[in-house]
């Protein structure tokens, strides 16, 4: 399984996990994380644990700070669900190992390890950890186990992106309309030169109720070369030559044709002055042509 699929909710700790020691807390002792790197939670999976927890236990311990601002409290920073569905599993207590600081990072890369999150919250989390200083792009790809491309490409996901085009592929790829990271990858991208093209067609292919991979999002990028073509042939036109443009061309011309003049008697020895006025003649018949079709 990996970072697009949504996790399974599975209560089982990972195979060949190192057992911490750890001791029952509170429940109510022990508060949420607002910054949780994890924000979508399937109402399924969430279910299946509460009867997991009820039929076996807490078989993972959560790992827990001191709270900062109470002495007697405390934060989770792993463990989130296993906290919220045990209170919902009727639990009064669950087994916590007590840490006295855990990263950001720290708690990335744990939730990423069991494959605890979707690849917008991965995202969400290494840009904020870049915004805030907290940890630079290499040193989050290395704890993550990703190569620099990797750990980029993960980020342009939500990058400088609007905020309606991460929410309608959150959406859809939430609700299993687009599993394809190459195609949101590409989507994200295409957003950054066409912004309002792309939200106008993000929200219309939600709304289709379709699937999205990379066939749709190609015909997407071949339809602005397409435009963009034909916005070039539309600027290279011949222009517009007001009556003062005109009058510069007509005195430039009069200048060329005493010089063609002098070519033409053979009184221009120079080579390389011969070609000038050679050029010269065949800008002004361009210029004349031009003049010619807009007044014909």
């Amino acid at each position: 399984m990996n970072l697009l699929d949504v996790i399974t909710g599975s209560n089982e700790p990972e195979k060949g996990a190192k057992t911490m020691e750890s001791i029952e807390v509170d429940l109510h002792l022990i508060e949420e994380d607002p910054l949780n790197p994890r924000k979508f939670l399937s109402d399924k999976d969430e279910d299946e644990m509460v009867e997991s927890i009820k039929d076996r236990g807490i078989l993972q311990a959560i790992v827990i700070i001191p709270h900062p601002d109470d002495a007697t409290r405390y934060i989770v920073k792993d463990g989130n669900r296993r906290r919220r569905n045990a209170l919902r599993a009727g639990l009064k207590t669950i087994p916590a190992v007590i840490k006295a600081e855990f990263s950001e990072l720290d708690q990335l890369t744990a939730n990423v390890m069991r494959k605890d999150m979707t690849i917008f919250d991965l995202s969400h989390s290494i840009n904020r950890l870049i915004t805030n200083k907290i940890a630079k792009q290499k040193q989050i790809g290395l704890a993550l186990g990703f190569n620099e491309a990797k750990t980029s490409k993960v980020a342009s996901l939500t990058k400088d992106v609007h905020q309606s085009i991460i929410d309608n592929l959150e959406w859809m790829h939430n609700q299993g309309m687009c599993k394809d990271f190459s195609a949101m990858y590409e989507i994200a991208n295409l957003s950054k030169e066409h912004p309002d093209e792309v939200i106008k067609w993000v929200e219309k292919f939600a709304a289709s109720g379709k699937s999205l991979g990379m066939p749709e999002v190609k015909k997407l990028k071949n339809q602005f070369v397409i435009d963009e073509e034909k916005d070039n042939k539309e600027t290279t036109k011949a222009p517009d030559y007001n009556e003062k443009v005109i009058i510069d061309i007509t005195v430039k011309g009069k200048d060329s044709l005493d010089r063609i003049s002098l070519l033409s008697q053979g009184k221009i020895k120079d080579e390389e002055e011969r070609v000038e006025v050679l050029n010269d003649l065949a800008e002004l018949i361009n210029d004349l042509k031009i003049i010619q079709k807009q007044y014909k």
